[in-house]
């Protein structure tokens, strides 16, 4: 059967669920190729056209400027956005001949009169007196980095944002960096008014807080994730303040921040949900001192009473943690649970003398244990069965502490997992877990993972 014999109906879910897959196969050949068939397949693709743009280099970019510059009205359609800038502008293909660089410069000319015109930002004074030939490396440097915040200030209805930035060889001397770096809130909060979630990660180093700073203050934005966090110890206070931002999700990976910084970005978030952080295990030396859980415990009470679910795993551990991680058992609301156990009940000379039960709270109902230990300790079986006891008696207190806890979930070390697999006594413990869980009625689920 042929496409075009096809109901309207199904051509038209076939249109969606291609471009649905867009943002995971990272381009959408496919959906043009079906528009570029029929003229009556081009009606059917053509309102999801242009509907989700992913962009993996500066030729793509360029060329979507020239095309929403033609047609305005194809903007209006963009909801969902990826840029890839990782790739230098001032590469030689960019300029190795006038025509292609005369181009470049009247789509970045008209965008910037555009721009002009609409009051928001402008630019024209950055591009105006260049010329072709020996100043184009210049005018690469000086005008490139505005290429995002330009694109995306033409597509007034999107709601998802990914951008990787930036290149790893000389930080300081790469244009992208600048990008979002300045705080217009007013043209923020007028462009992109429906934008909900922002994806947010520099290529091999790290984004400066100041470049999602802006993000926070947009009421439509939900969700935050940002790879490798660098705020230094600088940030101490929101300008201009602000209230309450209308984040629920909140998510990092690696993130150079002290405790006071960390405390001063909580504040506003008087609405969150979620928070993510995982900085992916490794040693102390390699992170640095900040990459330690008990520096948001701080901040962490400030978001007690809305916090739902919570992921602090991965982190770097050191033998000698004499500082754990607060009790989480005065957050009335927290329900979803991935904790690294060792910052959180300690081992060594920094055991915690409360029990796991006692530290989680009853509204309590999915726990994900990661079970693993310092270099140091890995051998010790006194300290890995001390970690299997404590879970045991949670899933043993359901009844009495945790009455809707669901799922019990554990991720065992693979180093410390082949080296007590053949102790008896650790194989009864973890058989004691899996039938307390059974007993009990809680799911109970186990896996390997790498932490290190």
């Amino acid at each position: 059967m042929k496409l075009t014999d096809l109901t309207p109906e199904v051509q038209s879910a076939i249109a969606s669920a291609l471009a649905d897959s867009i943002p995971k196969i990272g381009n959408d050949y496919v959906l043009y190729a079906l528009a570029l068939t029929c003229k009556t397949l081009y009606h059917v693709v053509e309102p999801h056209l242009y509907t989700r743009i992913v962009h993996t280099d500066w030729t793509r970019t360029l060329m979507f400027f020239n095309t929403i510059l033609e047609q305005p009205r194809l903007a209006q359609r963009v909801k969902y956005v990826s840029l890839n800038m990782t790739t230098d502008p001032n590469e030689k293909r960019y300029h190795q001949n006038d025509s292609r660089w005369r181009g470049v410069v009247w789509v970045m000319s008209r965008l910037a009169v555009t721009l002009e015109k609409l009051n928001w930002y402008n630019v024209w004074d950055h591009i105006q007196g260049q010329r072709i030939g020996t100043e184009k490396t210049a005018w690469t440097y000086e005008n490139m980095k505005h290429v995002p915040k330009m694109l995306l200030h033409s597509m007034p209805n999107i709601e998802f944002l990914q951008i990787q930035i930036g290149d790893p060889a000389d930080l300081s001397s790469v244009p992208h960096r600048s990008s979002f770096s300045d705080l217009d809130i007013p043209g923020y909060q007028k462009h992109f008014h429906a934008l909900k979630e922002v994806v947010y990660s520099e290529f091999n180093g790290p984004v400066p807080f100041e470049m999602v700073q802006p993000f926070f203050y947009l009421t439509s934005v939900r969700i935050i994730t940002v790879h490798t966090l660098y705020t230094g110890s600088a940030f101490s206070a929101w300008e201009p303040e602000i209230d309450s931002a209308n984040v629920e999700e909140l998510k990092i990976t690696h993130a150079d921040a002290p405790p006071a910084v960390w405390n001063a970005i909580f504040v506003p978030l008087s609405k969150l949900k979620s928070f993510y952080y995982s900085p992916r295990g490794g040693d102390v030396d390699d992170f640095g001192d900040y990459v330690r859980p008990y520096h948001l415990s701080t901040a962490l009470s400030l978001v007690k009473s809305t916090l739902e679910r919570l992921e602090l795993t991965r982190f770097p551990l050191s033998p000698t943690q004499n500082k754990l991680l607060t009790s989480l058992e005065g957050f009335p609301r927290l329900k979803d649970v991935r904790l690294q156990l060792h910052p959180f009940i300690g081992a060594g000379g920094s055991r915690r003398h409360e029990m796991l039960w006692d530290l989680l709270p009853s509204s309590l109902e999915g726990f994900e244990a990661f079970v693993n230990l310092p270099r140091e300790l890995i051998n010790d079986r006194y300290h890995y069965h001390r970690f299997l006891d404590q879970l045991i008696g949670v899933a043993e207190r359901k009844a009495t502490r945790f009455p809707v806890l669901k799922l019990l979930s554990v991720a065992d070390d693979m180093r410390m997992r082949s080296f007590h697999s053949a102790d008896k006594n650790t194989l009864e413990k973890w058989a004691q877990l899996e039938q307390a869980c059974s007993e009990e009625e809680v799911d109970y689920g186990y896996f390997f993972q790498q932490v290190w």
